[in-house]
């Protein structure tokens, strides 16, 4: 009787020790899997939105850093409105002096505009100051009082522009005019040449367009999206002028908004300034000193290529 009951505990105890190895059972695999599935399930939709959440707000960043770039673009070039780069070039041909203008070939006449003032040098060193009154390719129009020949030098000696900014048909002293179109000109690239510039509010697509045409150009180059996502204003732009009714600064203002993450609503970011224009306000000071002290006012007219671009 006991070798019977010492062979059923032995077994039991072989039964048991093949269980243990063989694993799980099918039925405890199948509620294994029911119970993961609902918790993997929650994990990737966790996992879906923290990818979501992080390439919503990377967009958000992204359009956040492309208008502080456009907006500090702005910036730069419109305190550079009214700006003359000195220029210089060569004589291609002999002329004598003439009382009367007369066309003369020059190396370049990039840069040079009517109503510039001018040094000519001949070989001897003699120097003399025209104005310019025509300009084509490769040639300037002028008094030439002296004799020339090839190789001797014209230098402009640039003066800056009072009307950098075009002003709008309408402006006073020491007021402030609202406009949506912002027009400037000048040596923005500090190259010696000269562009225009064109800011423009699209209200209609909530946007500020640029278009930047060096005076090289017979076109005006098309306008393209600068800043987009901008909130509904009447005008980003206002004109400052100072007592002689000369625009010597303007404030730039507008608030961009951008989806941020998941959030219902959107991100707002103010972006504002006050740029003075230190071309304008030299030119200004200068016309105020020749207007007071008296001397041959030598600032240059707006260009005629202004009007053309402007037409446009």
């Amino acid at each position: 009787m006991t070798h019977n009951i010492s062979g059923k505990a032995e077994k039991k105890k072989k039964h048991n020790g093949i269980r243990s190895q063989g694993g799980f059972s099918a039925l405890e695999v199948l509620i294994s899997v029911c119970i993961l599935i609902p918790i993997m399930a929650g994990a990737m939709h966790m996992f879906s939105e923290g990818v979501n959440q992080h390439a919503s707000e990377q967009e958000s960043i992204e359009a956040n850093q492309d208008a502080s770039a456009g907006f500090n673009l702005m910036t730069t070039e419109i305190a550079q409105a009214g700006s003359h780069g000195d220029k210089s070039t060569t004589i291609q041909q002999n002329i004598i002096g003439s009382t009367g203008a007369q066309a003369v070939s020059v190396a370049s006449s990039d840069g040079f505009c009517i109503g510039d003032f001018i040094q000519g040098i001949n070989n001897a060193g003699d120097l003399e100051t025209v104005e310019i009154v025509g300009v084509g390719s490769n040639t300037i129009n002028a008094v030439f009082l002296n004799d020339y020949v090839v190789g001797d030098k014209i230098r402009l000696f640039a003066m800056p522009y009072l009307d950098g900014v075009l002003p709008p048909t309408a402006t006073v002293a020491n007021g402030a005019t609202p406009v949506t179109t912002l027009r400037f000109f000048g040596d923005i690239y500090g190259d010696g040449n000269l562009y225009y510039v064109e800011y423009a509010y699209d209200s209609q697509n909530a946007q500020i367009t640029r278009s930047m045409t060096p005076f090289s150009q017979t076109y005006k180059e098309p306008a393209v999206p600068l800043i987009t996502g901008l909130q509904p204003s009447a005008t980003p732009f206002f004109l400052h002028t100072n007592d002689q009714n000369v625009i010597t600064s303007i404030t730039v203002s507008f608030t961009v908004e951008n989806q941020r993450g998941l959030s219902p609503t959107a991100e707002e970011i103010a972006l504002s300034s006050k740029i003075t224009i230190p071309s304008v306000v030299a030119a200004s000071n200068l016309l105020k000193e020749i207007l007071l002290y008296g001397g041959v006012n030598h600032l240059p007219p707006i260009p005629q290529r202004i009007s053309f671009y402007t037409s446009i």
